[in-house]
């Protein structure tokens, strides 16, 4: 048969005819059939719009105009790359008085106590007690220069970020201090910018700066201010070694501008996608020692948004989530067992130094350069990476770079190099479309007796990763091939990974 005799003998049903079909349905099927239409139209008019991303994905950086090969983002309208955001906001303190401004002194950090609502604290007030804070510091002998450091060893908690901006308020400088590496990584940094001002969160972290006092250990140590209520038998054991124990109810070096540079990139790459306000609300959870969270509340505070703290237990995450609902929730691709591997930085330059652009959906990479710096790959010889093959050591140079390590000319130069650039150790690639993949490590190499070259990180990197699903697999086989039953069999393991040496 003939297409077009096809089409003769099929019938297009006439108007009366439906009219007809509708009046002998059922009123449930009709209703039926007027709900489905109704959350149809609803659904199409509210649905999720797809991300516009701001550039070219196949083109997100470009290279800049000159004698050195490095790229920079094509979100820039020139090679120079971006400052400021805002024209009012160019130190920290000027960050959170925009936010207080914007805000309408609104509410601004949050904590709460198991089973309770959060509670919140006003910009205003968070501004007071920063001011209490800096003049009791200024009270008791601290200068008001870049050279007056405070120590802050807590977790994540208002009287934190208090503090620190109680030292911005009188242009001090605030030092996290943190013992996941061990005592002495506190004992080094205390003596290293020579702290004399510590403030702590508990009696645990008070008692094990005294007995570093008390050891010979920071003999400079002359006051701890402790958030929690305390003892008097602390203060009295403060007392014999010269330390005062009061409470606040009574090292990279890191510039204004850096910090505020790397925020400006941040906004800048995610304008098109992201307005932040004061009905923001941010969960705090990971730690305030690190400079990729201060950044974040940096750019929450700069909007007037909120800060909510989760309760110090990761445990009881879920349930802060749940309470506090927050807009905005920032993870690492540790929280997420490395699902993700997205955004590259380091402390050297204030937390990022690139970004994956938003729309960017695809894995592998690490994003394009931020807008506030430059990006470029220089010869590994050893390693057999070239530049000119589009691969070799992250280099990195703008606003956000940092001014070098304390105290430590010798490190500094080993990083920086005499014309700003910041020599990451890492190795990468350029991918086609102008992102930057890490592929290796250049620090910690070593050389064989036979002349090759071996990175023991890259080793372990490749010997951890799915280790214990490999190491169960063994053991279910050979459970299996010695006649174990299900049940006999192991279900689960808690590996401990050892260190290749």
């Amino acid at each position: 048969m003939q297409a077009h005799e096809i089409f003769k003998s099929i019938r297009i049903p006439e108007l009366v005819d439906v009219r007809q079909y509708v009046r002998t349905l059922p009123t449930n099927t009709l209703m039926g059939f007027g709900a489905f239409a109704a959350l149809t139209t609803y659904w199409y008019a509210t649905r999720p719009k797809a991300l516009k991303p701001p550039c070219d994905l196949a083109m997100q950086s470009v290279e800049v105009k000159g004698e050195e090969p490095a790229r920079r983002s094509t979100l820039l309208d020139s090679d120079e790359v971006l400052v400021y955001y805002y024209d009012d906001v160019t130190t920290l303190y000027e960050v959170f008085q925009r936010g207080l401004r914007v805000s309408n002194n609104g509410p601004c950090l949050g904590h709460r106590k198991p089973n309770q609502p959060y509670q919140w604290i006003s910009y205003q007030e968070v501004s007071d007690r920063a001011e209490y804070v800096g003049s009791a510091l200024l009270h008791r002998g601290c200068k008001p220069n870049s050279e007056q450091f405070i120590g802050i060893f807590a977790q994540n908690r208002p009287e934190w970020t208090i503090t620190e901006l109680g030292c911005y308020t009188y242009s001090m400088v605030a030092v996290p201090l943190y013992d996941t590496l061990g005592a002495e990584a506190i004992t080094y940094i205390i003596n290293k910018a020579e702290i004399t001002f510590v403030f702590c969160d508990n009696t645990e972290k008070a008692k094990l700066l005294l007995g570093n006092v008390e050891s010979g250990d920071t003999p400079g140590l002359r006051t701890i201010v402790l958030m929690e209520p305390f003892d008097e038998d602390l203060v009295e054991r403060g007392k014999k070694y010269g330390v005062e124990v009061i409470s606040l109810r009574d090292g990279a070096k890191l510039t204004h501008k850096n910090i505020v540079s790397n925020t400006t990139a941040f906004l800048k790459v995610t304008e098109s996608i992201l307005t932040l306000n004061a009905s923001d609300i941010h969960i705090s959870y990971l730690p305030l020692a690190h400079m990729f969270e201060r950044m974040v509340q940096c750019v929450v505070l700069c909007h007037g948004a909120r800060i909510g703290y989760f309760q110090g237990d990761i445990r009881l995450l879920m349930d802060d989530l749940k309470v506090l609902q927050p807009t905005i929730f920032p993870v690492v691709p540790r929280l997420l067992n490395r699902m993700f591997d997205r955004g590259y930085g380091q402390t050297e330059c204030t937390a990022g130094c690139s970004l994956t652009i938003p729309g960017d959906w695809t894995a592998g990479h690490v994003g394009a350069p931020m807008p506030c710096n430059y990006v470029k790959l220089v010869d590994v010889e050893d390693m057999n990476y070239f530049a000119a093959k589009g691969e070799g050591e992250v280099c990195v140079k703008g606003a956000n770079v940092f001014q070098g390590y304390l105290k430590d000319d010798e490190k500094t130069a080993e990083a920086l190099d005499k014309d700003g650039w910041l020599h990451t150790g890492d190795v990468g690639k350029w991918m086609a479309n102008g992102t930057l993949k890490i592929i290796d490590r250049k620090k910690h190499i070593f050389k064989l007796a036979q002349g090759e070259y071996i990175a023991p990180e890259k080793i372990e990197n490749v010997y951890t990763r799915d280790f214990k699903n490999a190491v169960l697999e063994d053991l279910l086989r050979l459970g299996k091939e010695a006649g174990l039953k299900s049940f006999e069999q192991v279900s689960d393991m808690l590996p401990r990974i050892v260190r290749l040496e």
